[in-house]
């Protein structure tokens, strides 16, 4: 629906921020409101973190169905199959998005694992913190939106999208400098650039991906966004499932123990750190990498707009 909003290259970028400001608003009220609503009418926190989930799901599927609007596609949608994903690979632009999102979901999945094993092993923070941590992090997503509207206004999508890896790697790295126990500049400084980075990385993209669908209807003749966004969802948490097992598998290889805690060996916690930092940083440097000499600039945007414009019009002389 949001790359059905604008055929405009900046708009597009304008509307999947406020996209991407939603979505973290949705989640951090996903984690605050059981919390706030514990024992009330007599309901555990489980069970309200239940009835939150479908609720946001009611209140929200219920606005999008009613509120939202789309326009009619100019051509026929492109079938799925295998083939047809394997096909959408054949452009440049498509495989340089597909290949920042598998990284940028690596990167996001193998700190989701480590975290909280790092903030309480290594930095000797509670597991209390690091959700007080994380919700810093959301808050700071959420205000930092208008900003990345900027942003988005004044450079190409993939400088964008190099920027916000590039704070990820600075919030990393304010990770690894966060004195231990101290919560003040835990809850300050590494959100501020995470926070800032997760808002751009997330839907920056997503906001790409409609420009790809774009030159794939040039291309191919055929409306291929559904299959796009599809194969970039299934790309992101085909990260998130990988950094799963190399998240784990990485903290064996380097010995360390979960039960263990503060109390594993140096080596071990050395491991656990480049785990929770280095990797992600790794991947995330890689994502800024796959985005240099990236073709679908604005400029070459125009002209497959241009270029569709007449083939629209052509057709329905």
């Amino acid at each position: 629906l949001c790359a059905a909003q604008s055929d405009d290259y900046a708009e597009r970028g304008r509307i999947f921020t406020y996209w991407q400001f939603y979505t973290t608003l949705g989640l951090l009220l996903a984690i605050l409101l059981p919390k706030l609503l514990e024992g009330q009418f007599g309901l555990p926190l489980v069970q309200w973190m239940g009835v939150t989930i479908l609720g946001l799901i009611a209140v929200t599927v219920a606005m999008t169905v009613f509120l939202g609007k789309a326009r009619e596609p100019a051509t026929v949608g492109g079938r799925g199959g295998i083939r047809a994903y394997l096909a959408l690979f054949q452009l440049a632009a498509t495989r340089r998005i597909m290949a920042a999102e598998l990284l940028i979901g690596l990167a996001a999945g193998i700190s989701a694992v480590s975290g909280a094993m790092f903030i309480t092993s290594v930095k000797h923070f509670t597991l209390g913190d690091f959700a007080s941590q994380i919700s810093a992090l959301f808050f700071v997503s959420i205000i930092s939106s208008p900003v990345w509207v900027r942003i988005t206004a004044r450079l190409q999508k993939q400088h964008a999208l190099m920027l916000g890896a590039g704070c990820y790697i600075v919030g990393q790295l304010m990770f690894l400098l966060t004195p231990p126990g101290n919560l003040l500049f835990l809850l300050c400084l590494p959100p501020l650039f995470s926070g800032f980075a997760y808002a751009g990385i997330t839907m920056m993209p997503r906001a790409m991906i409609a420009d790809a669908a774009d030159e794939e209807r040039l291309v191919r003749g055929s409306d291929c966004t559904a299959l796009l966004y599809a194969l970039l969802t299934g790309i992101f948490k085909l990260g998130h499932a990988l950094s799963v097992g190399i998240g784990l598998f990485a903290l064996d290889a380097f010995g360390y123990v979960p039960a263990l805690g503060s109390s594993n060996a140096p080596s071990a916690l050395g491991g656990l750190t480049f785990v929770y930092a280095g990797l992600p940083i790794l991947c995330a440097a890689l994502a800024f990498v796959t985005m240099l000499g990236y073709p679908l600039t604005s400029r070459r945007h125009a002209v497959i707009r241009d270029a569709l414009q007449a083939q629209d019009e052509g057709a329905s002389a």
